[in-house]
């Protein structure tokens, strides 16, 4: 297919993200017009009821706004400690004997899930640290 000038008229960040998109040059043409409009909507501050659907949307493709991240909790220092206690005697625990404790400390069991992945991590790189930090003084320590 051959390029025409007009071609030139997208900036790179766009021509970038229609890629991602898996779009070809004749779709970018058909979305340009949509893009166009949102655009002009965009500068005049028309309310949000009123805007029509993105452009990506009108090509049956989804939305590209970004995640909403859920804020972080803490967890409260008895649910903390009854975990801790649980990973000392298991780091893996099973998907029934998670349920079970996010039971025992009312959290959902996704919750529970997360909080031994990231304890194993945390756990992974202070054995790292430590025997890195051993291994230094041992070395040290000999001259």
């Amino acid at each position: 297919m051959k390029l025409s000038t007009t071609a030139l008229c997208f900036s790179i960040s766009i021509v970038s993200r229609f890629e991602l998109l898996k779009f070809d040059i004749k779709q970018m043409y058909k979305v340009r017009q949509h893009l166009e409009v949102w655009q002009r909507k965009m500068a005049k501050g028309v309310s949000e009821s009123q805007r029509e659907p993105s452009a990506t949307q009108h090509v049956g493709v989804m939305s590209c706004r970004a995640k909403i991240r859920n804020k972080r909790s803490i967890l409260p220092s008895e649910t903390a400690d009854a975990l801790k206690e649980v990973f000392r005697t298991n780091q893996h625990p099973s998907a029934i004997e998670i349920k079970a404790i996010a039971c025992s400390v009312k959290l959902e069991p996704r919750r529970v899930r997360n909080w031994f992945k990231k304890r194993r991590h945390i756990f992974k790189i202070t054995a790292r640290q430590n025997s890195c930090d051993d291994f230094i003084d041992s070395v040290l320590g000999e001259k």
